[in-house]
């Protein structure tokens, strides 16, 4: 159970929380600095140990219409962070640009700060009609996400996924068996 308050204007969202059984306090807090530029901030302070638990930050700008830059920082888990005081945990560097009114491309770059592990991603995001849409994904490792995710209704949505290892296929020029994913999401 929690209890909070939130305000919001124009240009400013505040947030604050409080879990009633832990009393670890909540908040965050988003800032539009410009029309095309805001900034946040989400923490979470244990009251009981008074150990600040998590702290992330980020922002977003967009250079121009379409074009989006962002960076933003995780911390990491508590559990993996378990008898430390709060450190430095992944950092993104995320780009996204809509090529045309189907298709979105990005590209994002994480750093574990921790484990001083790079990782890269790219994607694709493709608009085949109003109710359907095709997202691809490739990492750094040669691993292929993909999804086709449908509208049949506005109460029935469809989704078939599946993944291949790229850099596998390549080396051995075999395809292992293909794993496929289906969702359905119905709504009533």
């Amino acid at each position: 159970m929690k209890a909070g308050v939130e305000y919001n204007s124009l240009k400013l969202r505040v947030k604050e929380l409080i879990n009633l059984r832990t009393f670890k306090q909540e908040g965050s807090l988003t800032y539009l600095a410009s029309d095309n530029f805001a900034i946040g901030v989400n923490e979470v302070f244990d009251l009981k140990t008074t150990n600040l638990e998590n702290f992330d930050f980020g922002f977003n700008w967009v250079p121009s219409a379409g074009a989006q830059v962002g960076l933003r920082h995780e911390s990491p888990k508590k559990k993996e962070n378990k008898d430390k005081l709060l450190e430095f945990g992944k950092f993104f560097l995320l780009f996204s640009h809509a090529a045309s009114a189907n298709q979105t491309v990005g590209t994002e770059f994480s750093l574990d700060w921790s484990k001083k592990l790079l990782e890269a991603r790219l994607g694709l995001l493709h608009r085949f009609n109003e109710d359907t849409y095709g997202k691809f994904k490739v990492n750094h490792n040669g691993y292929l996400n993909a999804l086709v995710k449908h509208n049949v209704n506005k109460n029935l949505t469809v989704t078939l996924a599946t993944g291949l290892n790229l850099k596998q296929v390549i080396e051995t020029s075999k395809t292992q068996a293909l794993p496929v994913g289906i969702a359905v999401d119905l709504k009533f």
